[in-house]
């Protein structure tokens, strides 16, 4: 149901829309006339047409307080093919809007296309204002035709912002071009009826369609802030906005799912918007017991009684984290490795520890998956532990596999429970077996923390366990850094393992006086054995560095045979930062080998190095 909406102050009008449908095989446009602001009264339709063809409907339409849009069917019918338009226009007094409709009849056939769409076509694409909504575009052959179609799409009346993921789309007999069509309704727009004109057109071929588009208006709530942190006992506030959809004026009661030991309360409790360029504020407030469980909370901030009832509406959630005596569980290692067909006998140490004072005894549950009679088994699975402030409790998880353990990743669960005046606190830890091939992963640090605008090193290795060979998909585990958010890059990105420790080091650049290192790839970077090319070294002044640097270029032995060696080349560097200074070109040879070729330059206790990989040498 579209409602009607009445803007202060603006001036009662009304536009013109259409979409295309199809009626026992007669294509019918329908012709949608929507009254905006208050709108009331009669809209006198006219109709012009290219000579040749011929277009009928309904002469007019009355719109009052509770008909606010209304339709009427546009028939038509040519002569012959031809490019043919309907054009057609709606007054009332000193109000005029027209909207023109385009046809391509081609002859009976003859190569053509069709253009359908997921949304629009057999009902209307129902969009909220202040939203955005995706469907697909497909364009169909007909009758053998086969290119490209070039799409351009257009609302009517204006306000719609479309955008289409490929202007361009292939056709062929058995093969539709599809592309995505996205809709994106700004919040001021008003609500009612909209057209959306998709056109495609291959040289003299062309085909309009038309997407019947309703934008419903509503209003959103948003929170501020969105998550708080209190202890037991403790109080946030929030506060909770209402702003306008679509032009959506009245008001709305509010609610919050307010979880069980929390009590919420909002003041004012509703909310009136009577201008939809403004929005209104009410302040949530929630509070805890002194027995509510430590833990994150969500709260979910809705309407109640919302006056005239929204099309659609956007609630909001608040985050509400409770601290408080609790404990942790860990496991470490977190991951344990077994050769198949070998019984073997390993320990992960399993640690708990007390928060913020927390004193008792901790109830703590293991369990293998898959457990079946070839599984690994695992002991104890239970433990009780006290657990106090003065130190961390815990106890060795045994993991034993026998000659006949079935191959596979095994997960334990380690769950620990404890009672509270509040209830049970829950907390959980995984450890990984497996038995058969696997990888060990290193970090050291392990742990970094990085400041705004500095850099950490770790460094990562990776272990061959059980025989494993194969390339690897890096990720950032197990790095954890802090402030989050920060650049961490690995290279190379698929190492491959072949038995031996590999090490990768992740470096971050030197703060204070410094100098930076340009090495890029010679421009025939292709090399035959025998021929050579040339590398510019570009080393240019940070932060006013200044002093004189040494260069040694030199090959790094990978195979028996050894590149051509170049000596020593001294540089000085002035104190305006940013300005280069060129080393003379290195001179790179190919001989019967395959290995990079890297430069290490020295000044006082820096050491820089950078890679000139040469992937590309070939006979």
């Amino acid at each position: 149901m579209m409602n009607h909406v009445v803007v202060a102050g603006a001036t009662p009008d009304f536009s013109l829309s259409a979409y295309y449908t199809n009626t026992s095989g007669a294509e019918v446009n329908t012709i949608i006339v929507t009254g905006q602001n208050g709108f009331t009264g009669q809209v006198n339709l006219t109709l012009s047409y290219t000579p040749g063809f011929y277009a009928s409907f309904s002469t007019y339409v009355s719109l009052n307080s509770t008909l606010t849009a209304t339709s009427a069917y546009l028939f038509t019918n040519s002569n012959g093919p031809g490019n043919y338009t309907v054009v057609v226009t709606g007054t009332q007094g000193s109000l005029s809007h027209s909207i023109s409709i385009h046809y391509n009849i081609r002859p009976s056939g003859s190569p053509w296309f069709l253009i359908d769409s997921t949304y629009g076509l057999t009902g209307p694409w129902d969009i909220l204002a202040g939203s955005s909504s995706v469907g697909s575009i497909i364009v169909k052959s007909l009758n053998g035709f086969a290119g490209n179609v070039d799409l351009q799409v257009t609302s009517f009346p204006p306000g719609i912002v479309p955008t289409l993921d490929r202007a361009s789309v292939a056709v062929q007999p058995s093969t539709p071009g599809v592309t995505g069509l996205n809709l994106t309704v700004p919040g001021t727009d008003p609500a009612g009826y909209y057209t959306v004109v998709v056109s495609g057109s291959n040289g003299s071929i062309s085909r309009v369609t038309y997407l019947d588009v309703i934008v419903t208006s509503g209003f959103a709530l948003k929170a501020n802030p969105t998550t708080v942190t209190i202890p037991q006992g403790g109080q946030a506030s929030f506060t909770v906005t209402l702003s306008s959809l679509g032009l959506w004026t009245g008001s709305t009661g509010l609610t919050a799912t307010c979880p069980s030991g929390f009590t919420c309360s909002f003041n004012p409790s509703s909310l009136t918007l009577t201008d939809p360029a403004l929005t209104a504020q009410s302040t949530l407030t929630v509070t805890t017991s002194s027995t509510t469980l430590p833990g994150s909370y969500g709260i979910l901030i809705s309407d109640i009684g919302a006056n005239p009832n929204p099309s659609d509406f956007q609630p909001t959630s608040v985050n509400v984290v409770v601290t408080g005596p609790d404990f942790t569980v860990s496991v470490d290692p977190i991951s344990l490795t077994f050769s198949p067909g070998v019984a073997r006998t390993q320990q992960s140490t399993i640690n708990l520890a007390s928060v913020d004072g927390f004193t008792g005894y901790v109830n703590t549950t293991i369990t293998l998956s898959p457990a079946t009679s070839t599984s690994p088994t695992v002991s104890p699975t239970f433990e009780r532990l006290q657990v106090n402030s003065t130190g961390p409790a815990s106890f060795e998880l045994t993991v034993s596999v026998s000659q006949t353990t079935a191959l596979g990743p095994y997960d334990i669960n380690i769950e620990s429970t404890a009672k509270n005046p509040g209830g049970l606190l829950s907390h959980g830890a995984y450890l990984k077996a497996t038995v058969g091939p696997d990888i060990n992963i290193t970090a050291s640090p392990a742990n970094l923390i990085v400041h705004q605008g500095a850099a950490a090193i770790s460094t990562i290795t990776f272990h061959s366990l059980n025989g494993f060979a194969g390339g690897l998909m890096l990720e950032a585990a197990p790095l954890s850094v802090l402030p989050p958010n920060p650049t961490i890059d690995f290279t190379p990105t698929y190492p491959i393992l072949e038995g031996i420790p590999m090490t990768i080091t992740v470096e971050g650049p030197v703060t204070g006086p410094d100098f930076t290192i340009i090495a890029p790839q010679p421009s025939n970077g292709y090399l035959s054995f025998g021929s050579s090319a040339a590398t510019t070294v570009t080393v240019t002044s940070v932060d006013s560095f200044t002093g004189t640097l040494v260069a040694l270029v030199r090959s790094r032995i990978l195979t028996a045979d050894c590149c051509k060696c170049y000596g020593v080349r001294s540089l000085g560097l002035d104190q305006h930062d940013g300005d280069p200074v060129q080393a003379r070109p290195i001179p790179q040879s190919a001989e019967h080998d395959h290995r990079p070729v890297q430069q290490l330059h020295h000044h006082r206790d820096r050491l820089r190095r950078v890679q000139l990989h040469r992937d590309n040498v070939g006979e």
